[in-house]
């Protein structure tokens, strides 16, 4: 699987912001990854069936709750296509949004 920051660093590149500063590189990768991470969280807990909420709030509170959430995750059919339709729709528009041209 890629990596987050590559992901974030190809994006930058598709955008061609590669040769901003590295501070404002920095800045709006982790704008991107944070915006894709709410995404994913929306799309998992929008899939969430009776069952697995039940199963997912009695997991939150353990010590090793990423894990455990991960779990109920893995099995839930078709989440992984889900979250890759909906973040390849969020590059698209982040991808048409930089191409228009700010008004004067």
């Amino acid at each position: 699987m890629i990596s987050a920051q590559i992901a974030a660093d190809e994006l930058l590149r598709d955008l061609n912001l590669q040769n901003i500063k590295f501070k404002d590189k920095q800045r709006i990768a982790k704008n991107i990854l944070d915006h894709f991470r709410q995404v994913i969280i929306v799309e998992f807990l929008h899939n969430l069936t009776e069952r697995e909420l039940v199963r997912f709030k009695e997991v939150l509170d353990a010590d090793n709750a990423v894990e455990k959430v991960s779990a109920v995750a893995a099995q839930m059919p078709g989440l992984a296509d889900q979250i890759e339709r909906r973040v390849n729709q969020e590059i698209s528009i982040i991808k048409a949004v930089m191409k228009l041209k700010p008004k004067n």
